[in-house]
Order: C-alpha cells, then sequence, then structure tokens
C-alpha cells in the first residue's frame, strides 16, 4: 500500500466535499407551503396593503398623472409587483436577545423567506429606487400577529442551531484534517471519509509499491536529484571536507 500524503490541496477538496454532504444531509429550514400561504394571508389584509389600495383608488379617481411627479408622490405611493421573497420583521423581545437571536444593539428581529410562487402586492421603492420587500408583522391584522411572531422565533431558533451545528461540524473536521500526515491515518481515524476522497486518491493508496519504487517516488516528488547531490558529497571528501 502506497503512502499519500494529505496535501493543502487535497485536505480542503475532502473538507469541501465533507461539508457539502453535510448540507445535504441536514437542509436548512425553509417555509412549508401552508406557512407561506398563511404569510401570504396575512399581508394581503395587513394595514398597509389597505392603505395602498386606498391611495391608488384616489390617484385613480382623480386622474393624477404621477408620471410627470407634479405632487412629489412618485415615490411613496406604492406599486403593485409580483414578491417572491420577503423580511418578515418584528421589535426585538428579552427571550429574542437571551436566546441570541439578536444583539443589544439591534431594536428588531428578521427573518428572511422565499416564496415557492410569487404574491402580488403593493410595495413602495426605497431610497435607492428598488422596491422594499421588508415587512412589519406589526401592520398585520391581530389575528395574525401572534401566530407570526412565534412561528418567526421558531424559525430563528431553527437556523441559529443549524449554524451552530455546521460550525461545530466544520472546526471539528478541519481539526482532524490538519492531524492528519497521510490519507491512511485519516481513514483509519474516520473510515467513513472515503467517500469523500477522490477516487484516483483512493486507487494511488492501494497500489502497491517496492521500496526502490518508493524510493523514486520520493526523489520525484521533491524532484531529488540523487546524482548531484552524490557528487557534491564526493567532491567535499576529496577536498577533506
Amino acid at each position: 500500500m502506497a503512502s499519500v500524503r494529505l496535501s493543502e490541496d487535497l485536505r480542503n477538496r475532502i473538507h469541501r466535499n465533507a461539508m457539502e454532504a453535510f448540507d445535504v444531509a441536514n437542509p436548512q429550514w425553509k417555509p412549508t407551503t401552508e406557512f407561506q400561504t398563511k404569510i401570504k394571508e396575512a399581508i394581503r389584509t395587513s394595514g398597509f396593503q389597505e392603505l395602498a389600495k386606498e391611495i391608488e383608488t384616489k390617484v385613480n379617481v382623480n386622474g393624477l398623472k404621477l408620471e410627470k411627479d407634479h405632487y412629489g408622490l412618485a415615490n411613496i405611493i406604492p406599486e403593485k409587483i409580483d414578491v417572491t421573497s420577503i423580511e418578515l420583521i418584528k421589535p426585538k423581545s428579552q427571550e429574542d436577545v437571551d436566546n441570541g437571536l439578536v444583539s443589544y444593539a439591534r431594536d428588531s428581529v428578521s427573518l428572511e423567506m422565499d416564496f415557492e410562487t410569487p404574491v402580488n402586492l403593493y410595495a413602495r421603492k426605497g431610497h435607492y429606487g428598488h422596491f422594499s420587500n421588508v415587512v412589519d408583522v406589526r401592520t398585520f391584522e391581530q389575528e395574525h400577529t401572534m401566530w407570526v411572531t412565534e412561528d418567526m422565533e421558531k424559525a430563528l431558533l431553527a437556523k441559529k442551531a443549524w449554524r451552530e451545528k455546521r460550525e461545530n461540524y466544520f472546526s471539528k473536521l478541519r481539526s482532524l484534517l490538519d492531524n492528519c500526515n497521510t490519507l491512511k491515518q485519516l481513514l483509519e481515524t474516520w473510515p467513513a471519509a472515503e467517500s469523500l476522497v477522490p477516487s484516483e486518491k483512493i486507487q494511488q493508496m492501494h497500489t502497491k509499491v517496492s521500496r526502490n519504487q518508493a524510493a523514486k517516488q520520493r526523489r520525484e516528488a521533491i524532484e531529488f536529484d540523487a546524482d548531484e547531490a552524490n557528487q557534491t558529497v564526493l567532491t567535499a571528501k576529496l577536498m577533506g571536507g
């Protein structure tokens, strides 16, 4: 069995493959279809959406030509767009701080989520002309505010637990790789790692080599010229070195 050195490049490849395997085996939190549907309904019936609808009606009734912006209203009147993702925000609580979901420096807690299918909603433009996808739960009807807040906290705790688990796995795996000098040592410590190693390296490890072959491979690996080195040693002896 040949000795395969764990080079930095090979360590990184194994580490990257292991992290990809972790992400497949441990998917991040994402909203269920039911949760998405309930959130969409909560947004549709929110105070902001109702107010935006009233503004649009008054604009149409009065025939205001906003494209000329004579009234300075173009940037504050919401438009209807297809929304594919939102950022839910709510005021932080002491429990949020205690659970490590938000720092003392911030006033709110946020949860980003994508929709499987877009929803047509009123949105307003931000300072740079882009539509904002921030939704404040305080604009929801009371019947929605409580369950949305509770589900937000559950989701944020799940996301935090996932991050901590991934960071722990990342550091322990890195430590293992850094403490192994050869592929054989790694597989003796963690046999399942074989599935993460490039196939050519496994094949190389299982290739039988004689001592002479091994010596030749070492010389070639470091581009060692034995003849030149021998001549240097011989010359030194002849000169009394």
